[in-house]
């Protein structure tokens, strides 16, 4: 489970150290299907660390309405100073959980968000934040998936040992986020990839009576 305000230790220098290990690919990778968004979109960020997808968000769409969730009270925090010049963004402190109720969003966006949870873990959470979109919306993931080098299964396994020990998160390996979505009635539409670095769309399949039913109870 996701812990608020496990990433505050390293929210200063988050961003350098991303740039200094990927240089721009983590940026580029956020922003490639950006462009699928719909005008005028409800969109729920969820995990977008210190708010550069905003910007680049806003600049695709600027009349799109962005719920932005952060588990960091600091990165949510830079998110708001980088931010405070544009309109139509809710700043949440909190997780998924947070999400608030009822409410129905036409695209949702976890950049690097689904690698922090074992597998178990991870199916729960995306069972519960496919509860919030449209059953036409687009669910945009950018995030880590499946090295296949030496040199990228080390640069993994030195990234958790980093996180683990700056931010105590749970997860100990990429688990298998693909997988987890399509069990959950995800269908990938479009992927991009660069390293072990992963761009997808994914759209929803056909909804299960089960599904139906908590969609149901959940905007009641």
């Amino acid at each position: 489970m996701m812990v608020l305000n496990q990433f505050d230790r390293i929210a200063a220098v988050y961003d350098g150290l991303a740039r200094l290990v990927f240089g721009q690919r983590l940026t580029r990778a956020q922003e490639i299907y950006l462009s699928q968004i719909l005008p005028r979109s409800r969109v729920l960020i969820l995990g977008g660390g210190t708010g550069k997808i905003i910007g680049a968000l806003k600049r695709v769409q600027p009349d799109c309405r962005v719920i932005f969730i952060e588990a960091s009270q600091a990165m949510l925090q830079r998110a708001k100073d980088r931010n405070k010049a544009l309109a139509g963004i809710e700043f949440i402190h909190g997780t998924e959980q947070s999400i608030p109720p009822g409410a129905l969003y036409d695209v949702v966006i976890t950049p690097f968000y689904l690698d922090m949870f074992p597998e178990d873990q991870l199916r729960e959470v995306i069972k519960h934040v496919g509860l919030t979109l449209d059953i036409h919306g687009k669910w945009l993931v950018t995030d880590f998936y499946s090295p296949t080098t030496i040199g990228q299964r080390w640069l993994e396994r030195i990234m958790y040992l980093f996180f683990r020990v700056t931010t105590g998160i749970s997860a100990k390996s990429l688990p298998d986020w693909k997988a987890s979505l399509r069990d959950n009635g995800w269908i990938e539409k479009n992927h991009a990839r660069d390293g072990f670095i992963e761009s997808a769309v994914f759209v929803r399949g056909q909804l299960s009576a089960a599904e139906m039913t908590r969609r149901a109870s959940r905007s009641t």
